[in-house]
Formats: structure tokens, sequence, C-alpha cells
């Protein structure tokens, strides 16, 4: 259940936000939360705030000022099981666009808001600590552009080309699928000795299967080089068998010219195509 911020909840509230802090943001010193703890402890009544409770307990909250999201919050116990998720779309039902800012090391947050349609509209630096931070929007009215700065930035935010061990690399390649529902799934490249690596693209969509969707409108891949790339023959093949539609993916091709292709024109004779249509 989501409602309003009770007086009764702040101490919960406070306990959730200093735990979540500390978790979230190891690069930064937890005497800078502590020290902070009064003061958002006297702003956090006087604000616009909202609990998920459930259990009898309050699981997480969302602090907003008029249409900017001062912070989520989740219990760690609660995590995963879309607490995050219902917190922000009842803000989304009230509100036509959100904004907030995000430190960039936070790649667990700046992932969850890329996926619920935010994209990076600056880049900053937080003046009390130095890090690096970025400034995210949602708008209600989101254009197709957007959609592509979201997969693009999404990929980059996971890319991070790595030895894992003696056998296995990962990272290299980076790809991310916009979902019907306008969820944005992310997955890298997983290099092997033997035949057992998987492509990004495979993985992202592996990622959305599991989150219960199957119907693809958009992909980007960007390579070790930063260009944008196609997938290979066995994921696309992949994506074809998703539904009769799959055909009607683009891709992308040229992220500063959005250049863009459909999947069926990548790979026109698949033997599964029924009709002219697909």
């Amino acid at each position: 259940m989501i409602r309003k911020l009770e007086k009764a909840d702040l101490e919960a509230v406070m306990q959730v936000w200093l735990n979540g802090n500390l978790e979230a943001h190891p690069f930064i010193p937890k005497e800078y939360w502590e020290s902070n703890y009064p003061v958002v402890s006297e702003m956090i009544p006087q604000s616009e705030v909202y609990v998920a409770e459930g259990n009898g307990e309050v699981q997480g909250f969302i602090g907003l000022d008029d249409s900017y999201i001062a912070g989520i919050f989740v219990d760690k116990k609660y995590r995963s099981q879309g607490v995050g998720k219902q917190l922000l779309e009842y803000v989304k039902k009230h509100h036509p666009t959100l904004s907030l800012k995000v430190y960039q090391q936070n790649k667990r947050a700046v992932s969850f808001y890329l996926r619920e349609g935010f994209c990076v509209s600056a880049e900053g630096v937080d003046e009390e600590n130095g890090d690096a931070e970025y400034t995210m929007s949602w708008s209600r009215e989101r254009d197709a552009e957007d959609d592509w700065a979201r997969l693009y930035t999404s990929a980059k935010n996971v890319q991070n080309a790595r030895t894992v061990s003696d056998w296995v690399e990962a990272g290299g390649v980076a790809a991310a699928v916009l979902a019907k529902s306008g969820a944005v799934y992310t997955g890298i490249c997983i290099d092997t000795a033997c035949s057992l690596g998987m492509c990004a693209e495979r993985n992202a969509i592996a990622h959305m299967l599991t989150c219960g969707e199957s119907e693809i409108q958009k992909l980007a891949v960007i390579m070790p080089d930063g260009r944008m790339g196609l997938p290979c023959g066995a994921c696309c093949e992949f994506m074809l068998q998703l539904g009769d539609r799959a055909g009607e993916i683009e891709i992308l091709m040229d992220y500063q010219k959005r250049e863009t292709r459909r999947l069926k024109e990548v790979f026109p004779n698949w033997w599964g195509r029924k009709s002219d249509s697909q």
C-alpha cells in the first residue's frame, strides 16, 4: 500500500534513509550522512513524502519537492521486490514530468531510473562532496529520440570491459532493449575459452524475459570502440522467434544520426517468416 507519510513513520523512514545511503554510496564517508541525519529528520515531515507499507512496516519511501524527486529509498529486506517501482509509478500518475539527481557511481540506481523511463539530461558535480552526478528526467510525453538516448545511456552504463578469470572476459560489448512496456533491459557480452559465451543482446533479452516481458520495440548494441553494432545471426534468430511482430524491431545503427534499421531488413530471408507483412 502506498500512502502519505504519518508522524509515527518518521523513525522508520529515517532508518531506511540512513541505511540506504550508507549502502548505496560507499564512495562517500559515512560521517557525511550521519551529520545530515538531524537536518533531513526535520525536513521530511515538511515535505511531500509517500511510504510503501506492507507486513505492518515501512518498506520504503519517496520524497518530492514539486516535481523533483529528492530520493527513493527501500529497506534492504524488500529490495528487488518492486517496491521502488511501485513508489515511482504512484508519483508518475500525479506528475507529467519528474526530475532527480543521482551519483554516477551509484550504477544500481542509474540503471533503475533508466529502466523506468528517465533520461540523462545533464552531467555535473555535487558541490558538497565533489562526486560526479547525473541530472535525470522523465516525461509522460516522451518522444522517440528520448528512447534512443535511454537505450544508449543504459548500455554505456553497464559497459565495462574486464577480465573475470584466466578463461572469461566480460563487458566489452553492451546492449539495451526497449520492451513494449517502456522498460529498458541491459546485458553485457561474456566471452569464454570454450563455446559457453553469450552476446550482450542475448543477455539483455534474457534479462527482459526474466522480468516477465517478451516483446521488444528497440535495440541498441555498443561495440568496444564505441560504435553501434548489429546483432549476430544467432541473436537475430533468437529475436525473430519471440513473436510474429519481431521483424519490426528497430536497431540503432548510428547514435548521433539516429540511423536505424528494422530486424526484418537485417535478416530478410528468415525461415519462419509467415508473410511479407512480417
